[in-house]
């Protein structure tokens, strides 16, 4: 009976360690070893005062706006806009600069724990407390909060990071 229970809570353990929340992230994010290197924005959530939501690339950001790439999609036809944003219309922000790893793939590694026998019962918990906290901090490793910068910072995440050059037509970047 209690290898059924094992065996159940193993299986399922796998399982759900596949079906992980992690958060959508554009493919235009550099990998963590391309940061430096990378054309693109950083991914921006901006949530506004009048309670609507915004993700899409940050092209620049100075004292007093934020220029955002946003994506819309009607009748299967995506299309690109930048809009211009007042600091003052933001409640807060978020963004990522690179994608974080995901490890919740490697949950699955904790099914080494039947090999200790006696023991898996205490080295089992254990793995799944300690993978699933490095999996859940994984998440949040290249993401900074609207309190964490000013504007000055945030716009070294930009595309433009000195601001939207004079030769470049503001409704033009795609």
């Amino acid at each position: 009976m209690l290898n059924k229970i094992i065996s159940i809570f193993l299986i399922l353990t796998f399982f759900l360690g596949g079906c992980s929340s992690f958060p959508y992230f554009p493919s235009y994010l550099p990998s963590s070893d391309k940061v430096g290197v990378n054309q693109f924005g950083s991914y921006i959530k901006l949530e506004l005062k009048n309670g609507n939501d915004i993700g899409g690339e940050l092209i620049a950001a100075d004292n007093s706006q934020i220029y955002v790439l946003i994506e819309t999609q009607n009748d299967k036809i995506i299309s690109k806009k930048t809009i211009k944003l007042e600091y003052s219309e933001l409640e807060d922000f978020s963004f990522y600069y690179a994608k974080p790893e995901n490890y919740y793939s490697r949950i699955a590694l904790s099914l080494v724990s039947v090999l200790h026998g006696f023991w898996l019962v205490i080295t089992l918990p254990l793995n799944l407390i300690v993978r699933n906290s490095v999996a859940i901090g994984s998440k949040n490793s290249f993401k900074y909060y609207g309190t964490e910068v000013n504007s000055k910072q945030l716009s070294q995440f930009a595309r433009f990071p000195q601001g939207i050059p004079e030769n470049i037509k503001f409704e033009n970047i795609k």
